[in-house]
C-alpha cells in the first residue's frame, strides 16, 4: 500500500503452461506418452482407506482395450487378417481405434495372440497386477473360441471401477436360479461351482472371520447359519447385498450405497470375482447380462 492506495501489480503475468490436446488419428503410443506413462491408477480399500487394494487401467486405455477387442471379433467373424497390435500401430480416430490391416501369414489371423499383444504392449508383463495377469492367462489359452474370447470383454481388467463393485454381485444375483451343464450334466449353478471350486482350489473358507471386518456384515452372518462352503459363501454375499441395509437406523437412510455394498462384498471375498470368472468362461457361460456387448467394423 503506498498513501493508503494499493501498489499497481507491475510483475510479468507468469506463462501458463497448457498441454496440446492429442490430435485425432493419433497412435495408443502417443495417448501412453501425453500421460507420461502412466497407463493405470490405485484403488483404494473400502474398509481400510489408506490401504490399497489393486490396480486398474486409466479409463482411457481401458476403452481402447475394449475397441480393440471389438474390432478383432469383427475382422474374426470375417475371417480378414489383422497385423500386429502394439500402441505404435493402433490409431484412435474419433475416440475409436483402428486396427492395421496388413498381413497374410497364420500369425495374422491369432486374433487372442492379436489382442494379447496389444494389452502386453499397454500395459507391460512385469510387477504385481493379479487381473492384468489373470486375463493375460486366459487371453493366451491354446485354442481360445470365439465365445471365450468374448466372454472376456466382461473381465474385471476391463471393467471400469464401479462396473467392479457391481460384478461380484451380479454374478450371484442373475445366476441363483440357473441350471448349467457341468461334466455332462445338469445341475444348479451353485452346486457346479461348489464342485469346480473345491477341485480347483485349496483355499480355507472362514465366513466368520471374513465377515467380522465390517460389522454390518458380522450382522447378516450371524443371522443366517452357514457352512464354510463355496455354495453358502454365494448364498451369504446375497443376504448382505439384500439385508446389510437392513440395520438402518438414523433418519431410515441406507448403510451402504449400491456402489458400497459391491466394494464390500469384493472386499471381504478377495479373488473370488475371478474365480467366478473363470468357471463362466470355461463352462462358455453368458456373462453379458446387460446384453450390451457390441463391435463395429473395423
Amino acid at each position: 500500500m503506498v498513501n493508503g492506495k494499493r501498489k499497481p501489480n507491475t510483475a510479468m503475468p507468469v506463462a501458463v503452461k497448457r498441454r496440446r490436446r492429442i490430435p485425432n488419428g493419433s497412435t495408443v503410443q502417443a495417448y501412453i506418452d501425453y500421460h507420461d506413462g502412466v497407463v493405470s491408477r490405485r484403488v483404494f480399500s473400502f474398509l481400510e482407506p489408506k490401504r490399497e487394494l489393486y490396480r486398474i487401467p486409466e479409463e482411457v486405455f481401458q476403452n481402447q482395450t475394449r475397441g480393440v477387442m471389438d474390432r478383432a471379433l469383427y475382422r474374426s467373424d470375417h475371417k480378414l487378417p489383422i497385423g500386429a497390435l502394439n500402441p505404435n500401430n493402433v490409431r484412435v480416430v474419433d475416440n475409436a481405434v483402428l486396427l492395421p490391416e496388413v498381413g497374410s501369414g497364420p500369425e495374422d489371423y491369432d486374433y487372442g495372440g492379436r489382442t494379447k499383444g496389444f494389452v502386453t504392449g499397454t500395459f507391460g508383463e512385469t510387477g504385481d497386477w493379479e487381473d492384468r495377469d489373470h486375463f493375460l492367462s486366459l487371453l493366451g489359452t491354446a485354442g481360445l473360441n470365439r465365445a471365450q474370447y468374448n466372454a472376456l470383454y466382461f473381465h474385471r481388467f476391463v471393467l471400469n471401477r464401479e462396473q467392479r463393485a457391481d460384478r461380484l454381485a451380479e454374478i450371484v444375483e442373475r445366476m441363483r436360479h440357473r441350471r448349467v451343464r457341468y461334466k455332462n450334466m445338469m445341475a444348479s449353478f451353485q452346486s457346479a461351482y461348489a464342485d469346480w471350486e473345491k477341485s480347483n482350489y485349496k483355499e480355507v473358507i472362514d465366513l466368520k472371520a471374513a465377515c467380522k471386518k465390517d460389522d454390518w456384515a458380522f450382522k447378516v452372518y450371524n443371522f443366517g447359519v452357514y457352512l464354510n462352503e463355496p455354495d453358502d459363501r454365494l448364498r451369504l454375499i446375497r443376504n448382505i447385498m439384500r439385508h446389510v441395509n437392513d440395520y438402518r437406523v438414523q433418519d431410515n437412510k441406507p448403510i451402504y450405497t449400491q456402489y458400497q455394498i459391491g466394494a464390500l462384498t469384493d472386499e471381504l471375498f478377495p479373488g473370488l470375482s475371478n474365480k467366478l470368472f473363470k468357471f463362466m468362461w470355461e463352462q462358455e457361460l453368458d456373462l453379458d447380462f446387460k446384453k450390451s456387448r457390441n463391435y463395429f467394423k473395423s
